[in-house]
């Protein structure tokens, strides 16, 4: 690398520490002012719950795995009570769900 592409990088992570710097004051001396409380509730509202974007995702995620959750929730249960062989014998479909999903921490022997 010569002097001067280390200059322009050097250059440009001094603007990005410096923008942050501002944008961290920024932060700090408004972080307690209720006009700035309120409206960052506001904004954070509107973006995870009116887009709708995250609320789909959360919802298609679910029900996309919804066995597989359910399954790892059925073997977290048995697996506090060191009762796993129980589980592979009793719940053979999820556990067929768990080893299908190629979770090797559910593997039982």
């Amino acid at each position: 690398m010569d002097q001067s592409n280390e200059h322009e990088i050097n250059e440009e992570a001094k603007q990005i520490l410096r923008i942050k710097k501002q944008k961290r004051d920024f932060y700090l001396a408004h972080k307690d002012l209720p006009e700035y409380i309120e409206r960052n509730k506001f904004n954070q509202h509107n973006q995870y719950w009116h887009n709708g974007s995250y609320r789909d995702y959360k919802v298609n995620y679910y029900q996309a795995n919804k066995e597989l959750l359910k399954a790892k929730s059925l073997f977290a249960i048995y697996k506090k009570d060191n009762k796993l062989n129980k589980f592979k014998l009793k719940h053979v479909k999820k556990y067929n769900i768990l080893i299908a999903n190629n979770s090797t921490k559910y593997f039982i022997e």
